[in-house]
């Protein structure tokens, strides 16, 4: 992994408490890390009369372990949840998650 190509800062962020009783419960930081953000589509639907976009793309870091699909990145204002999670050649060092662009 080129780390030079670590550019950009993501914070990593996980559910916690208990749904229910009204509550969704709320997000706390699970980790900060540099972070390469590549976005590959965007796609535009039509909801409810609302024109939304929708991007999605890869996001590469240096291995941390618990990161997990139902958790989300928090990058430049933005929100996106991770839909995979590769731990790229089972070494370790290196991982791919697969984003897509969550609308607040």
């Amino acid at each position: 992994m080129n780390v030079g190509r670590l550019d950009k800062y993501i914070m990593i962020q996980t559910k916690s408490g208990s749904p229910g009783w009204g509550t969704d419960g709320e997000w706390s930081t699970f980790c900060n890390c540099f972070a390469n953000v590549s976005f590959s589509t965007g796609n535009e639907s039509d909801t409810e009369d609302q024109q939304q976009s929708k991007n999605t793309g890869t996001i590469r870091i240096r291995y941390t372990p618990g990161i997990k699909p139902k958790m989300r990145i928090s990058y430049s204002d933005r929100y996106f949840e991770i839909l995979s999670v590769v731990d790229v050649n089972e070494r370790n060092r290196e991982m791919i998650l697969t984003i897509s662009e969550v609308n607040r």
